[in-house]
C-alpha cells in the first residue's frame, strides 16, 4: 500500500494474540511486527484489491496512526489506488527544481471522474509554463494545482509540473516527495 507510513505500536486493551501471516503467490507484506514477519497482507487480482491486517485495527496507535492508515488503505483499494506520484529527485538541495509526476490510473469496472488537488508546500515555488496537460490549473493565491479528467477502463492520465525549492530552507536536503495529492472519483453514469 505504501512505504511512506511511519511505524506504530499497537496497543492492546487485552492480551496480544496477534501473529503472523504467511504471504502466498500475489501477496505483499503491508505491514511488520516486531519479530520482523508480516502482520498485513494486501493482493492485487485482475479487478480487485484486497488487505488483511493480524492485528485488530483500533490497537494501532496514537489515533492519527489509525486515521492515516485507514486513509491510504481505502485509497489504495479505491478504482485509482493503482495511481502514482513521484518527483525525479528524492532528496534535493535548497535552490533545486524539482519535476513531480502524477499518473492517475481507472482500473475499475466503469467509467470515471477523477480530481486532483495537489497543494505545494510554502518551501515549493511552481515553475510558470511547467504544468501539463493543459486542463490542468494552478491557483496562485491557493498555492494548489488542481485537475479534473475522465477516465474510461483502464485509461491512465499523466500530470506533470516542476517546483522549486526555497533558498530559506534550513537543512541540507528535503525529501521531495513530501506532498500531500488528494484524488478523488466519481462513477460516470453512462447516458441511456
Amino acid at each position: 500500500m505504501s512505504n511512506i507510513l511511519p511505524a506504530y505500536s499497537l496497543i492492546y486493551p487485552y492480551p496480544n494474540r496477534s501473529d503472523a501471516v504467511t504471504p502466498i503467490q500475489d501477496d505483499d507484506p503491508a505491514f511488520e511486527g516486531n519479530h520482523e514477519q508480516p502482520v498485513g497482507l494486501t493482493h492485487t487480482g485482475t479487478r480487485f484489491r484486497t488487505s488483511f491486517f493480524a492485528f485488530p485495527f483500533e490497537t494501532i496507535s496514537p489515533e492519527e496512526g489509525r486515521r492515516q492508515v485507514m486513509r491510504q488503505t481505502t485509497g489504495w483499494l479505491s478504482w485509482l489506488g493503482g495511481s502514482t506520484f513521484s518527483a525525479d529527485s528524492t532528496l534535493v538541495a535548497a535552490g533545486a527544481t524539482v519535476t513531480y509526476t502524477l499518473t492517475i490510473y481507472n482500473d475499475g469496472w466503469q467509467s470515471i471522474a477523477a480530481t486532483v488537488s495537489n497543494p505545494l508546500p510554502e518551501m515549493l515555488a511552481f515553475v510558470p509554463g511547467s504544468l501539463t496537460p493543459p486542463e490542468a490549473s494552478y491557483d496562485n493565491g491557493a498555492h494548489r494545482i488542481t485537475w479534473s479528467k475522465n477516465l474510461a477502463v483502464e485509461e491512465q492520465a499523466q500530470m506533470t509540473y516542476r517546483a522549486t525549492v526555497s533558498n530559506t530552507i534550513s537543512t541540507a536536503s528535503l525529501l521531495a516527495c513530501a506532498i500531500l495529492v488528494t484524488i478523488s472519483s466519481e462513477r460516470l453514469i453512462p447516458e441511456t
